[in-house]
């Protein structure tokens, strides 16, 4: 029988009546901790501000220790540690597999464009092809905006070669093309589209909110 999933309570930070922060906790009396189990990104000042009303919760409760499950990339959680909090847990690579490219490029349009507009690639027109070996996702760029996403049934064109087991980790910022190249040799891009793709893929810190 699947036991209840533990109470938490969540708290707002407003602001002349507008909220500019949110954090919620899991009150655990027997082992003396209060855990944050999300906290939204603050400035020093607001983090300053919850920090204090953790800590006085926690002494008005009788506990000893703040334990934060928010990313070691939270804003939040960077105050802790500048303060004297302690990291004890490593981030962790999570196994993920995406079952569908097209619609998940489809999904990540605005942010390729994004990155496309801050970079050189702004005035970008052209078809590109990932090529995943059994078929190939056609991104269609005019200008800098995406017109369209598209499966094609061929792997002619192999300028960006991608392996599908991994491109995972380059599509969520976990490795870059740089690093997927000297691992796997079938992930090959050719130099023409080397810097494109390090533009599209950046490598960057995530997290994933396991409590959801």
């Amino acid at each position: 029988m699947a036991s209840d999933p533990p109470r938490f309570e969540g708290y707002a930070v407003e602001e002349n009546r507008d909220m500019v922060a949110y954090f919620r906790i899991v009150d655990k009396p027997k082992d003396k901790e209060l855990v944050l189990r999300e906290v939204t990104d603050t400035d020093q000042l607001t983090a300053r501000s919850i920090l204090r009303f953790l800590r006085d919760m926690g002494k008005q409760r009788g506990h000893e220790t703040l334990v934060s499950m928010a990313s070691h990339y939270n804003s939040f959680t960077e105050h802790i540690v500048s303060i004297g909090g302690v990291k004890q847990i490593p981030s962790y690579a999570w196994q993920i597999r995406v079952t569908d490219y097209v619609k998940m490029f489809k999904k990540m349009k605005p942010l390729f464009e994004k990155r496309l507009a801050a970079s050189t690639y702004r005035h970008l027109t052209e078809k590109l092809n990932f090529n995943f070996r059994r078929y190939t996702v056609q991104m269609t760029v005019e200008n800098g905006k995406i017109l369209d996403v598209q499966r094609l049934e061929t792997i002619e064109d192999r300028t960006i070669g991608l392996n599908p087991l991994v491109f995972t980790q380059l599509l969520l910022g976990h490795r870059n093309r740089q690093e997927l190249e000297a691992i796997y040799p079938d992930f090959r891009i050719r130099p023409s589209h080397k810097h494109l793709i390090d533009i599209l893929f950046p490598k960057l810190p995530s997290y994933i909110h396991a409590a959801y």
